[in-house]
């Protein structure tokens, strides 16, 4: 038995496509509880290490700033220290805190923000550089605080069930921070934000609040993400070994080509024959060394955020075809598109002619259509309460060109009610 959906229309919808990089700072992490300093005192005894020239010299030059005074001395010991050749970017960073320091003391404000903006400008494509300590000491400069004004408060993003289980595929740095990188083929990003699914950083944080409520929780999260439509592919797949690969699949604009088949996590005609047969699903496919391929499919890309909303509650990876209810019935974005792609111009043109007998005719016309299950329109009618508008032969011209309308099939009978005001010119 066929269903029947009621519609009335009255605004547009337009999709948008963007690349987005976003680089998020978040705090996480829980202090570490040392144990009984007896218990590794022969170990700390037997063991040595050699001290490099530029830490004894980075060592001294901090005593000199702790005491308060030789402080010229303090500085020219770091600029002597960070002239050595084979230094090694913890020394060197060590030498340019202190030497931001040392040009504080001394009154060279400006000379002691340089220093450190000069550092973080230089790292500014390093995604492995621990610059934390480096931020810190700019807006504590600057501000007068190390830390941002004000309590800090939960991110307000939603964070997703699902966006929980991606943590394990971006594990942190040794310094704690998060670096990842998604590359998403379909899709839009304001369903994946407002559904979380993809939010590391409000996971990582509520992971760290859970796992220590009241630890003074500091770790960076950098995400950059890569989205639009299926082009994404050619475009960016030598770098897909880098970060998560997600593609959305639908039978419309949105069928991925078979010659990219080696990306998705099944063989593209055995996703064609799935949504044929009216099925919607997720499916992921590990990749050794890099976070893991997944797809979402639907019939209709209309229905994918559907797919995105049952995705976002997962808590393990789907790497078995997970199967949703998603309703086929015509949505509201799919009408409009239809009436505006494919009937305005024929209405403008039935228009056009009405007015080459009544110059000033205009009103409202309210058209009621009712489209079968393959898409079909079966029925149509023009109402109207402007009389100059019911001229019979404009009415007809009406009627005549919505035969041919092409709307996407949804296995049930749809009812629409589409207002049209005209006027003149």
């Amino acid at each position: 038995m066929k269903t029947m959906k009621m519609h009335k229309l009255t605004s547009t919808i337009t999709p948008s496509v963007l690349t987005l990089a976003l680089w998020a700072p978040l705090t996480g992490g829980c202090a570490d509880v040392p144990g009984d300093a007896g218990e590794s005192a022969d170990t700390e005894i037997a063991q040595t290490a050699e001290v490099s020239e530029a830490a004894l010299r980075i060592e001294q030059a901090e005593r000199l700033l702790d005491r308060g005074h030789d402080i010229q001395q303090a500085q020219a010991l770091l600029t002597e220290t960070l002239a050595i050749s084979d230094i090694i970017p913890e020394e060197r960073a060590a030498a340019l805190l202190a030497l931001s320091r040392a040009h504080e003391v001394l009154g060279e404000t400006e000379k002691a923000i340089g220093v450190i903006e000069d550092e973080i400008a230089r790292n500014a494509g390093n995604h492995d550089w621990a610059g934390r300590s480096f931020n810190k000491r700019l807006r504590q400069l600057l501000t007068g605080s190390k830390t941002a004004p004000g309590p800090k408060v939960p991110l307000a993003a939603p964070v997703a069930p699902f966006a929980k289980v991606l943590l394990d595929y971006f594990p942190p740095s040794p310094d704690g921070a998060v670096q990842a990188k998604f590359y998403l083929a379909g899709g839009t990003s304001a369903v994946s934000n407002e559904l979380g699914t993809f939010n590391l950083h409000g996971a990582l944080r509520t992971k760290r609040e859970q796992e220590c409520p009241l630890c003074d929780l500091d770790v960076t999260v950098g995400v950059s993400v890569s989205r639009s439509d299926w082009l994404l592919i050619p475009r960016s797949q030598a770098e897909f070994a880098e970060g998560m690969t997600v593609f959305y699949f639908d039978l419309g604009d949105g069928r991925i080509p078979e010659r990219y088949e080696a990306h998705l996590p099944m063989k593209v005609a055995d996703i064609v024959s799935e949504l044929e047969a009216g099925k919607s699903f997720v499916v992921a496919k590990e990749r050794p060394g890099s976070p893991p391929a997944l797809l979402l499919a639907a019939p209709r890309a209309v229905m994918l955020p559907v797919v995105e909303n049952h995705l976002s509650q997962l808590d393990e990876l789907p790497t078995e075809p997970r199967y949703f209810e998603v309703s086929p019935r015509l949505r509201p974005e799919e009408i409009r598109a239809v009436i505006r792609g494919q009937w305005l111009g024929d209405v403008r043109s039935c228009y056009d002619q009405l007015l080459t007998d009544h110059p000033q005719a205009g009103g409202k016309i309210e058209a009621d259509l009712r489209v079968d299950g393959d898409g079909k329109v079966t029925f149509s009618k023009m109402r109207t309460d402007d009389e100059v508008l019911q001229q019979p032969r404009f009415l007809t011209c009406l009627d005549e060109s919505v035969v041919d309308l092409e709307f996407p099939t949804s296995g049930g009978e749809t009812t629409i009610t589409y207002p049209l005001r005209l006027t003149p010119n």
